[in-house]
């Protein structure tokens, strides 16, 4: 009976301590899964949670006695001591976090308006390049200015030439001297205009001497208006390379050529042959230079005419020579050289330094345009527009008549009196003459006409009959 008695209270026992065990350890795994999650939650929890770790440890190798319930107050204390450092901590990083990102939030709002400022200069920039290459490719001007033909004072009708006539080639065209020069002038006064370029290929150009002394004055105007001027020369005479010596720059085609002759003049004596079929000449010689008789009174020409002759050739000689080597910068005796040699190559000019560079036959625009960077645009003299007449205003001015020379007169006026050829006795004008009646008529009217205040006469002529001469003479004076 005692035995069973023991037995009885030894299982009571073992169970007892058994199920107290698997409470206590039921409840140290609960408050070390709650602390371990609060380690998990702020690693800088301290040695607290290292203990209760250790502890969580031993509980499945010990049992120890079954917590009371001050124990377990006490742990939830520690546990919540043990909780706020590590909200503290979470609290003073969350404010620190939102500091650091307030700047930047700062930054990332002014990043915007730093682009769209950037943006903005880049646009400028971009349109000032644009602007400045607009203005780089803009092609240079290069005004043309080809001279040609026969150059005069005062353009007449063309007489009959029975030459022209017979070589079908018709009379030269005569061109105005004063209106190129006139348009030489223009070309002065454009700002935006610098290079201009004489094209004097035409071998039939012709100027007198007076012409090439006062045309030479007119191309000083470009020179000091700062204008680049280029002379294109292919077969020169002498007038073509006074008139290109006033540029800044000639160039000669590398197959053309130059014949400078000096001046030079003739003349054809009939004594002889009037002999032969028993003709005499009787003539009244007002003095030993009077030598327009000769001819037909003397075999050969007299000393005294040939020195007369010779005063004059020399004297246009070397205004000749003069407008050659001012304007190429040599010595008159240099030019002198050239004229006795007569005809050069265009290497033998070159090396003369009567041109500055040779270039390939035909070659005048790509020539210059490769000596001048960026694009180039050639214009050429434009021609003033017709004005178109109707039929009623050509039947008005009909029924009108000439209008009178008054009405296009201003007050207080020159008037410049153009008298070429030579002279010659006679009622009727003609062209290429100094015709005696017609032209006392004119220098009557002259002196009729009240705002006229004066005459200039411009006499371009070899002389003539002596009664015609004194007939204008008298009405002058």
């Amino acid at each position: 009976m005692t035995a069973r008695l023991l037995c009885s209270w030894l299982i009571f026992s073992l169970a007892v301590s058994f199920t107290s065990a698997t409470v206590y350890s039921q409840e140290q795994s609960d408050t070390a899964t709650a602390t371990s999650t609060t380690e998990e939650r702020d690693p800088f929890a301290g040695p607290q949670g290292a203990e209760k770790a250790a502890d969580s440890d031993t509980a499945d190798t010990k049992s120890p006695p079954q917590p009371d319930a001050e124990s377990s107050a006490k742990q939830s204390e520690t546990q919540d001591a043990a909780a706020e450092p590590a909200d503290e901590a979470a609290s003073t990083k969350a404010t620190e976090a939102e500091k650091k990102a307030a700047p930047q939030g700062e930054s990332s709002a002014a990043k915007p308006a730093e682009a769209a400022k950037a943006a903005k200069s880049a646009e400028e920039s971009a349109e000032k390049t644009d602007e400045s290459k607009t203005a780089e490719q803009e092609p240079t001007e290069i005004r043309l200015l080809a001279l040609s033909g026969m150059y005069m004072d005062l353009v007449q009708p063309a007489g009959l030439d029975a030459t022209s006539l017979l070589l079908s080639s018709g009379p030269a065209k005569q061109k105005s001297f004063y209106k190129l020069c006139e348009y030489v002038d223009s070309l002065a006064e454009e700002d935006d205009l610098q290079h201009i370029v004489l094209d004097l290929s035409d071998a039939d150009l012709m100027m007198n001497a007076a012409q090439l002394d006062e045309f030479a004055r007119h191309m000083k105007k470009l020179a000091d208006a700062k204008k680049k001027t280029v002379a294109w020369l292919e077969n020169a005479s002498h007038i073509h390379l006074a008139i290109a010596a006033q540029c800044d720059q000639v160039i000669m085609a590398d197959f053309g050529g130059v014949d400078m002759p000096s001046a030079a003049m003739q003349s054809m004596f009939y004594r002889d042959a009037m002999d032969l079929v028993g003709i005499k000449a009787s003539v009244v010689r007002a003095g030993d230079f009077k030598g327009a008789v000769e001819p037909y009174v003397n075999p050969v020409m007299s000393s005294h005419l040939r020195a007369h002759y010779v005063e004059l050739l020399k004297s246009m000689n070397d205004a000749r020579v003069s407008l050659i080597a001012d304007g190429r910068g040599l010595k008159v005796e240099q030019v002198r050289a050239l004229q006795a040699k007569r005809m050069l190559l265009p290497a033998d000019a070159l090396a003369a330094r009567l041109v500055d560079r040779l270039a390939p036959y035909g070659s005048m625009r790509s020539t210059i345009d490769a000596s001048i960077e960026g694009p180039t645009k050639w214009t050429t003299r434009k021609p003033k527009a017709k004005k178109d007449v109707s039929f009623f205003e050509l039947m008005g001015m009909m029924m009108q008549g000439p209008s009178s020379s008054s009405t296009r007169i201003r007050d207080d006026s020159l008037a410049v009196l153009h008298l070429s050829g030579p002279i010659v006795d006679g009622t009727r004008r003609s062209s290429g003459s100094i015709v005696s009646g017609p032209t006392v008529k004119m220098i009557e009217e002259l002196g009729k006409e009240n705002k006229i205040k004066g005459v200039v006469v411009r006499i371009n002529s070899p002389g003539g009959s002596a009664t015609a001469s004194e007939s204008i003479r008298q009405a002058l004076v």
